[in-house]
């Protein structure tokens, strides 16, 4: 399961770089969404590591890594979709932590990540 995604979209765990947009843990409860304070504070860290490493294809999974980007829009009015902002493309979905609690967003991830295979041919 931990790479079944990533093999529907034809990438190879070892040819990507994955990071968060949190560096740390947040504080308990556990499993509880970032606060904004905490995703600002982390931001200089992910802001270095994207400049270093000049990806142009983001993959953003989820919520809170959508809002990094793209602070005025929902996530919703984009999931599934390519986003060009300045030179990079954005593909937006699910967090995969989402299928597990609701079964129908498994098969939304599928055939978002076989839009990416498709983008990457």
């Amino acid at each position: 399961m931990k790479n079944d995604l990533l093999n529907l979209a034809g990438i190879k765990r070892e040819e990507i770089f994955i990071t968060s947009p949190l560096k740390c843990l947040p504080q308990p409860p556990i499993n509880r969404k970032p606060k904004k304070e905490e995703i600002k504070a982390c931001l200089p860290w992910l802001k270095k590591q994207i400049k270093i490493i000049n990806p142009q294809k983001f993959i953003l999974l989820g919520e809170v890594a959508f809002s990094v980007f793209f602070t005025d829009k929902k996530l919703k009015d984009f999931r599934g979709k390519w986003i060009k902002k300045e030179d990079k493309e954005f593909f937006v979905t699910y967090h995969p932590a989402a299928r597990l609690r609701f079964p129908k967003i498994k098969e939304i991830l599928e055939k978002d990540f076989k839009k990416i295979r498709n983008k990457l041919k």
